[in-house]
C-alpha cells in the first residue's frame, strides 16, 4: 500500500525547508565561503534534473557532491533521501534525516521520509509514528495524511482509517488527492452515500481516466448500471495504440448486459478479446455475451478456445452446453454438463440445466439466460 509521493517534498516541503536556513550559519571549523554555496547549488539542481529523469543512483551522487559543498543546503538532504528511497536504500535514508537534523534542520518533511523508509524496511509501527508526526506538524500536507491512512488500511484498520479521513475530503480546495482516496475507502467500507459524494468532488477536480474508471467500476457494483455505463464507455475507446483496461471492459460489458443489451457487450469486448492478453473470465464474458446476442456459433469458438487452454473449465462446458442446446445438439449438450465435476460451483446449474433438457423452449430460454448470469458473475 506504500505511495510515493513526490509533490510533497518538491513542493510544499522545499518551502518549509527553506526556512530551516540560518542565516550566518556556520560549518564547524570554518565558514562555508559563497562559491562553495554557488556550487552546492549547481549540483543540487543537476541531482534534481538526474532525479526527474529516472536516475535515481546519479541523483544519490550529485546531491551528496552538494551537501559536501554546502551541509546546510537543506533541499539537498531531502532530495537525497527521495533518491535513496527511490533505489531501496532505506537506511542510507534514514541516516540522511539524521545527518539532516545534526545540521540543526528540521521539517516535516523529514518525518515523512522517515515513515516511508521505515515502510520500506517492513517496520509499519514506526511508519505510522512518523506520518502522523509529519501530519500533524503540516495539516495541511494533504499527502501526509494519506500515507497514514493507506498504511492504516494495509494494517487492517480501514474504518479507523476512513474516520480519520472523513473530516478532510470534500473541501474547496483544488487538490483531489483526499477525495479520491476517501471515495475509494468508503466504498470498501460499505460507506456508498460517502462514496459518491467524494467520487464526485475528486472528479470535479481532476480528470484522471483512473479516477472515473473507478467511479465507473463502484456504480456497476452499486447496480446503477445506464450511470455506469455512461461514465465506463469513453474510457474503452483506444487510446494513442493502447488497449483500454480489460477490467473497465468486463465492466462496461456487464452493464450492457443487465441493461438488456447483449449486442453491446458483444461489441465492446470482441475487439479487446481479439488484441490478445485477456483472461480466461474475459473470454467466457464475451461468449455470454455472443449467445444471448444471437451469436451462438461465435460463443462455441470461444469457449473451445478455453477448453483449449484449460481442459475441463467448468464455466465453459456450461456455456458449451447451453450453445449446443440452442443448436438442437442435446447429446453434445448433456456430454458437456456431464463433465461439469460435482465440486465445481457450477455443477448446481449443471444439474438444472441436464434436467431441462427436452423441455419446455420458454424453460431453456430462461436457463439460457440464468447460465449466462452466472458466467458473467465470475467476470472481474
Amino acid at each position: 500500500m506504500m505511495r510515493w509521493r513526490c509533490a510533497a517534498i518538491t513542493a510544499a516541503g522545499m518551502l518549509v525547508l527553506s526556512g530551516c536556513r540560518g542565516s550566518g550559519a556556520r560549518q564547524p571549523g570554518a565558514e562555508v565561503n559563497r562559491w562553495d554555496q554557488v556550487r552546492a547549488k549547481i549540483q543540487y539542481q543537476a541531482a534534481r534534473q538526474q532525479f526527474d529523469s529516472g536516475k535515481p543512483e546519479d541523483a544519490v551522487r550529485s546531491a551528496g557532491q552538494a551537501l559536501a559543498l554546502d551541509p546546510k543546503l537543506a533541499d539537498a538532504y531531502v532530495l537525497l533521501a527521495r533518491a535513496q528511497l527511490e533505489a531501496h536504500d532505506a537506511s542510507g535514508a534514514q541516516a540522511t534525516v539524521a545527518a539532516a537534523r545534526a545540521a540543526g534542520l528540521d521539517a516535516p518533511a523529514f518525518d515523512y521520509l522517515e515513515g516511508v523508509a521505515s515502510e520500506q524496511q517492513g517496520d509499519a509501527v514506526a511508519a505510522l509514528a512518523a506520518y502522523r508526526r509529519a501530519r500533524e506538524r503540516a495539516p495541511q500536507q494533504a499527502d501526509y495524511l494519506a500515507a497514514e491512512v493507506e498504511l492504516m488500511v494495509a494494517q487492517g484498520a480501514p474504518d479507523a482509517a476512513l474516520e480519520l479521513l472523513r473530516p478532510h475530503v470534500c473541501g474547496v480546495g483544488p487538490d483531489a488527492t483526499l477525495d479520491a482516496l476517501g471515495a475509494r475507502l468508503a466504498a470498501l467500507t460499505g460507506d456508498a452515500e460517502l462514496a459518491e459524494h467524494c467520487f464526485r468532488s475528486a472528479i470535479r477536480k481532476t480528470s484522471h481516466p483512473g479516477l472515473a474508471a473507478d467511479f465507473g467500476l463502484f456504480l456497476m457494483r452499486e447496480r446503477r448500471y445506464a450511470e455506469a455505463r455512461a461514465i465506463l464507455e469513453p474510457l474503452t475507446a483506444e487510446v494513442a495504440g493502447e488497449a483500454p483496461s480489460l477490467l473497465v471492459c468486463n465492466a462496461l460489458a456487464r452493464c450492457c448486459l443487465a441493461l438488456g443489451d447483449a449486442a453491446g457487450a458483444y461489441r465492446v469486448l470482441l475487439p479487446r478479446v481479439s488484441r490478445g492478453g485477456a483472461d480466461v473470465d474475459t473470454k467466457l464474458l464475451l461468449a455470454a455475451a455472443a449467445l444471448a446476442s444471437g451469436r451462438p456459433s461465435a460463443a462455441l469458438k470461444v469457449c473451445q478456445d478455453v477448453l483449449e487452454e484449460q481442459p475441463g473449465h467448468a464455466s465453459a462446458l456450461l456455456l458449451c452446453a447451453a450453445v449446443y442446446r440452442r443448436q438442437g445438439n442435446i447429446n453434445a449438450a448433456q456430454s458437456s454438463l456431464g463433465a461439469i465435476p460435482p465440486s465445481a460451483p457450477e455443477f448446481g446449474w449443471a444439474k438444472t440445466f441436464a434436467a431441462s433438457l427436452g423441455g419446455a423452449a420458454a424453460t431453456a430460454a430462461s436457463l439460457d439466460s440464468g447460465v449466462q448470469g452466472e458466467v458473467a458473475s465470475f467476470a472481474p
